[in-house]
């Protein structure tokens, strides 16, 4: 039945054509040599699924139906004709293959037609032979990709605009974005861009990589740059060897070479400025020629423009410099303030923060060098300054050549100049002097207004406020010292307690260590004028020499413990080891040689001299020469005594010769040296010193003062017996001097 139909079809087309052109069925204006209006059939040939499966001759639709198990599904057509249709559709849970081309399984539908002895596909969804627009399914990663199989450049388009390529050997470019790369001359530039118009003017350019919304936009020329971030690099034209990373970096940049740029905005405004670095956000945004900057830290340079050689690391680091030259600023707001003004070095949190601020003049606010949190952060005008430590020279406005090493050194500092404090505090509180010098924890502390002074060690100098001129060397040396001037401590605690006196010079430990108020004396030695308060005028040399003087004045001490136990007297003099030190308030009294002093501990004498070795005094206005050994007293000149009529009263001839001399009883007799020299304390007394024991003489010194002593004991002298003579005086009412 369906074959006669089909007769009758062809038999009715025959006929047509000899009646009119066109055939239509369903209507009647055919615009075709056979129009068709309304939907026509073919019924599928069906066969299941199995390892080959042949398509029956003359068949428009097939349906490979689903079997259980895996099949390989290979399907091919009988007798086929010229120009004829065929429809698969694979219901089999595998894939089936039909002239080359796999249908996928399940839904897979598959239309071929046969041309010039071959099939040919026509539709193929799910397609396995390209990439459909709403996915692709059944896809082997190791046979299917996307792309060429023959020697030709990959292209993209977007609104038949080049948006994408990848290069072959001979170009060696890959763009990706509409129009990115666009104006590329696609020789071996071996260029890579990708982002929205990213690259899109360069031409010869090569070696360039641009990543982001019109990075390298402008480029036409330039070699070997990298732009990653929106509007990288945008104006760049023939520049080479740039490197922006982040929105807007490099931005402006048009020739300048050899730039780095990283983060949002970082050398935005830079058009020629060559080989600098900026990394973090702004950094060296309105930088436009300068050259060799170093810029890392959020808005670190941010200002400057023209300034050559300077590095700046910390957020604000440098930020208002403008043209200033090979400055260093390295910390939180270091150098924040400076504009125009060179070689500076900032080191630290919001070092020399405020440098530059008014400056008028080319000589101010330049050569400064700050290391350390907030050193110099007030400076403003003054030049030539160093400061390393924490808040050191912290309050500096104007002051030149200053040099603060430490903690706080010359943290009060305003306005003074050529100042050096090294320690911690050093000249702490100075305001506005000059001239001062101070090495040491907390050296030249208190000192406010006063100059000229130099402090090493350990607070020395501590409490100086006005005094002017000091010197003061060694822990604690002229410590309390507040107005006092000229004052010289070297040592230990050496003029401890000074306060207001004036041009004392005291070396050596705890020398000095009492004075408060007296001026004009002069100790070198270990606890020389130690206890000394208000004495003036004394020298004291020698270990412990004048140590226990107070208040006594215009003595000389020269040699260990010299006149160790003078408190109060006035003007003796004593020089050699031990000489004085008996005596407690004598004055006007001199000793010299070993030992030589006063013969009783503490004895009070007045205008007595002892000379030579272990010489003793015993009363007032006296001179012993020697001591108890000596034989001979002598020169090639006799003894003058001074004799003048003119200074003689009460002249009388009153003298009782021969009733005076008949009562002397003239005798010979031996000394007794050895009593004497005990009796005087020739040798014997040696004052106690802290921390040491004094020596003793050398056993040979001993041995020949024994030998010295036994020998004149054995000298037969004539004379008279002290005693007797003052009795026979006495008993005849003459008044004799002699005694």
């Amino acid at each position: 039945m369906k074959r006669q139909a089909f007769l009758s079809f062809v038999a009715l087309m025959l006929s047509a054509s000899l009646w009119a052109q066109n055939v239509g069925i369903g209507t009647n204006n055919p615009g075709t040599k056979l129009t068709i209006n309304g939907a026509w059939s073919s019924t599928p040939s069906t066969a299941a699924a199995a390892a080959a499966v042949t398509i029956p001759a003359n068949v428009s639709v097939f349906r490979l139906s689903l079997v259980a198990g895996s099949q390989a599904n290979a399907l091919s057509a009988s007798s086929p004709q010229e120009g004829q249709y065929l429809t698969i559709y694979n219901e089999d849970d595998q894939p089936a293959t039909f002239a080359g081309q796999t249908i996928a399984a399940t839904s897979g539908v598959a239309t071929f037609v046969y041309i010039n002895g071959g099939w040919r596909l026509a539709s193929l969804v799910p397609s396995t032979a390209g990439w459909l627009l709403t996915g692709n399914a059944g896809t082997n990663a190791t046979t299917h990709f996307l792309g060429t199989t023959d020697n030709v450049a990959l292209n993209f388009r977007v609104n038949n605009q080049r948006s994408g390529r990848i290069g072959l050997s001979g170009d060696g470019s890959t763009f990706f974005g509409f129009e990115a790369g666009l104006n590329d001359d696609l020789t071996d530039n071996q260029n890579t861009f990708m982002g929205f118009q990213a690259g899109r003017s360069n031409s010869t350019g090569h070696f360039n990589a641009a990543f982001g919304f019109h990075a390298l936009y402008t480029n036409t020329t330039g070699n070997q740059n990298t732009a990653l971030g929106r509007h990288a690099l945008y104006s760049n034209t023939s520049a080479s060897t740039n490197t922006a990373v982040g929105f807007s970096a490099l931005f402006t940049n048009t020739t300048g070479g050899s730039n780095v740029a990283m983060g949002a905005y970082a050398m935005h405004g830079n058009t020629v400025g060559a080989l600098n670095t900026a990394i973090g956000t702004h950094a060296l945004t309105a930088n436009t020629t300068g050259s060799y900057n170093v810029a890392i830290g959020g808005v670190a340079m941010a200002s400057n423009t023209t300034g050559l050689l300077n590095t700046a690391i910390g957020h604000r680091a440098l930020y208002s410099n403008t043209s200033g030259v090979s400055n260093v600023a390295v910390g939180e707001h270091a150098l924040y303030s400076t504009s125009t003004q060179s070689k500076l070095v900032a080191v630290g949190d919001s070092a020399l923060y405020n440098n530059g601020v008014g400056a008028t003049l080319s000589s101010h606010s330049i050569a400064n060098t700050a290391i350390g949190s907030r050193a110099l952060v007030a400076n403003t005008t003054g030049s030539n300054n160093t400061a390393t430590g924490y808040q050191s020279l912290r309050s500096n406005t104007t002051g030149n050549n200053n040099t603060a090493i430490g903690f706080q050194a010359l943290n009060s500092n305003t306005t003074g100049n050529s100042l050096t404090a090294v320690g911690y505090q050093a000249l702490y509180s100075s305001v506005n002097t000059s001239f001062n010098t101070a090495v040491g924890y907390q050296a030249l502390y208190s000192n406010t207004w006063s100059s000229y002074n130099t402090a090493v060690g350990y607070q020395a100098l501590y409490a100086n406020t006005t005094g002017n001129t000091n010197t003061a060397v060694g822990y604690q040396a002229l410590y309390s010292n507040t107005t006092g001037n000229n004052n010289t401590a070297v040592g230990l605690s050496a003029l401890l307690n000074n306060t207001t006196g004036t041009a004392n010079t005291a070396v050596g430990q705890n020398a000095m260590a009492a004075n408060t108020t007296a001026g004009w004396n002069t100790a070198m030695g270990y606890a020389a004028l130690y206890v000394n308060t208000t004495g003036t005028d004394n020298t004291a040399i020698g270990a412990w020499s004048l140590q226990q003087n107070t208040t006594g004045s215009f003595n000389t001490g020269l040699g260990v413990t010299a006149l160790f136990n003078l408190t109060t007297g006035a003007n003796n003099t004593a020089c050699g080891y031990s000489t004085g030190s008996q005596t407690q308030n004598s004055s006007a009294c001199s000793f010299f040689g070993y030992d030589a002093d006063v013969n009783v501990l503490y004895a009070i004498y007045n205008n007595s001299t002892a000379i030579g070795n272990t010489a003793r005094i015993t009363d007032n206005n006296q001179v012993r020469i020697g001591n108890s050994s000596v034989t001979s007293i002598g020169g090639y000149a006799n003894w003058t005594n001074v004799s003048d009529a003119r200074y003689k009263n009460d002249v009388q001839e009153n003298v009782p010769g021969l009733e005076f001399i008949t009562r002397l009883r003239p005798v010979t007799y031996h000394l007794d040296v050895t009593g004497l020299a005990r009796f005087l304390g020739e040798g014997e007394f040696r004052p106690k010193v802290e921390g040491r024991e004094q020596p003793e003489p050398d056993a040979t010194t001993l041995e020949l003062d024994r030998k010295a002593r036994a020998e004149k004991e054995k000298i037969l002298y004539t004379g008279f017996i002290a005693q007797e003579v003052e009795q026979a005086a006495r008993e005849i009412g003459y008044d004799f001097s002699g005694v």
